[in-house]
């Protein structure tokens, strides 16, 4: 795959970024098996806080940046 973005786009019922951390270095790691054909990094977004599906539909500014995030793509 050559000069691709990736995205990691999740939930988390937990309200700190810090909990989330493993996932976050495992994606960057992912990310960097294909860093030598111009690969990168698009952006990370987390709807904290959410634990049934109607959650996440409460979450205007997360929907907002990612709807923001999938017009670049």
């Amino acid at each position: 795959m050559h000069k691709k973005v990736f995205y990691l786009l999740s939930a988390a019922a937990t309200r700190k970024e810090t909990n989330v951390q493993t996932m976050i270095k495992c994606f960057r790691q992912y990310i960097s098996c294909f860093g030598e054909n111009g690969s990168e990094e698009g952006g990370i977004v987390f709807a904290y806080d959410t634990r049934k599906t109607e959650d996440v539909k409460t979450k205007y500014d997360i929907l907002n940046k990612v709807y923001e995030m999938g017009k670049s793509v």
